[in-house]
Parts: structure tokens; C-alpha cells; sequence
């Protein structure tokens, strides 16, 4: 091997080296995406179907449709979709992440140029009464921006959904302040997610949520 031949293979391998790092650096800051301790699971396919109670014809599926890298974190494309009768209409586009201290973080573009800021929309490190605004997509005017005041209204709800008695469920109240009578109630179990809605005197429970297998997510570069 010659003198040049050597010099070239160094270099080849340094740049190996500075290229596993940098892709090492990249790792998400985010739990994993089926951890059973968050209180939403983001594997992924992971799909909920939720029925509302006195209409059999209507419920609410909300499921992951894929992962991607922003911000230093990986996000998960949730889609919320309800299904009344033969109808399908799609409700709104989330992009949540789970950071490690539990609290589930959404994606809101903020103005024209498509450029996006984290909001912590589900908080779990607070004290039931605690509340917070934050931003997100008007829901009678999706191109603006509006306010949301959320509540974190218990910690210890009991929910009886897909038979099974889930306990110590976090319950939240959510009101969009652009809008009136827009306000609802989400709850939250640990290792399951969404398991119960209360909007506009219609009440979703969780009836069947399947949660696949993936623990990590994959970040789309």
C-alpha cells in the first residue's frame, strides 16, 4: 500500500467515525413510543376506536400513521377521524411526542411560512386545578390561530372501557377560547391513552384499541 493509498483509508475512516457520531447525536429526546408508563403510546398503527354511548352509528378513531424527525424530537402523525354512519370525516392532523418527564407535546405552525413551535397540550407533572394556555388551530377557522385553556381536572378518574376498569385516569378539560361552546373532556390511562371523550353532550368510551408491538420510534430525516 502506498504512502497516498494509507493516507486515503484514514481519512475515509475518520469521516466514518464523525458520521456515526453525528447520527448517534440525532437519537430522539423522547421516551419510547410504547412505553407502558405514558399515558399515550405512540407505536406507530396503534388505532382506538371509541363509541359514544347511545349511538352505536357513532365513534371516533383515532389512529398513528407514522413517525417523523422535527426538532430534535420524533413526532407521531395522529389522525382523528369520526364515523357517523357511513360518513367519514376527518377531524384534525395532531403531531404529539412524549418527553421523558410524560407531559405530550404537539406541533402548531404559527404562520405562513409553515414555520412550527412545540406546545405541551396533555401536562402530567401538574397538580389537578392546574391550568394552561397554549396555542393551536381554530377549529371553526383552521388557517388561524387561537388559544386553548387547558385543565387538568383529576388524576384518579375511574373509566370502565373495552372491559376493563381503568383507574387513576387523567382527566382533562379542554376549551378552545375563539369559540364558544367548543369545550370538552379527555381522558388519559397510563399504557393505553385516550380511553374517553365528552364533547357537545356526546360521551366516547374506549371499546377496542390496538396496540402494536413497535418500542422505538424511526426518524424520518
Amino acid at each position: 500500500m502506498t504512502l497516498f493509498e494509507s493516507f486515503f483509508k484514514e481519512q475515509k475512516t475518520i469521516i466514518a467515525l464523525g458520521l456515526l457520531l453525528v447520527g448517534c447525536s440525532r437519537q430522539p429526546a423522547t421516551v419510547l413510543m410504547n412505553d407502558h408508563d405514558v399515558y399515550f403510546p405512540l407505536a406507530v398503527g396503534n388505532t382506538w376506536r371509541l363509541v359514544s354511548t347511545g349511538h352505536r352509528d357513532d365513534s371516533l378513531i383515532v389512529t398513528v400513521l407514522g413517525h417523523e424527525w422535527k426538532y430534535g424530537e420524533v413526532f407521531a402523525l395522529v389522525e382523528e377521524r369520526y364515523m357517523r354512519g357511513s360518513n367519514k370525516r376527518i377531524v384534525k392532523l395532531w403531531r404529539y411526542s412524549v418527553s421523558h418527564d410524560g407531559n405530550i407535546n404537539t406541533l402548531v405552525t404559527v404562520d405562513s411560512e409553515s414555520k412550527d413551535t412545540v406546545v405541551t397540550w396533555y401536562k402530567t407533572s401538574v397538580e389537578p386545578g392546574d391550568s394552561w394556555i397554549t396555542l393551536t388551530r381554530s377549529i371553526l377557522e383552521p388557517a388561524s390561530l387561537s388559544k386553548t385553556r387547558i385543565t387538568l381536572v383529576s388524576r384518579e378518574d375511574t373509566v370502565v372501557a373495552n372491559n376493563r376498569i381503568l383507574v387513576d385516569c387523567y382527566n382533562y378539560y379542554i376549551d378552545d377560547l375563539s369559540v364558544d361552546d367548543s369545550e370538552y373532556h379527555d381522558w388519559l390511562a397510563k399504557g393505553t391513552g385516550l380511553v374517553k371523550r365528552a364533547y357537545n353532550e356526546r360521551v366516547y368510551v374506549l371499546s377496542t384499541f390496538d396496540k402494536k408491538t413497535e418500542v422505538n420510534a424511526r426518524d424520518k430525516q
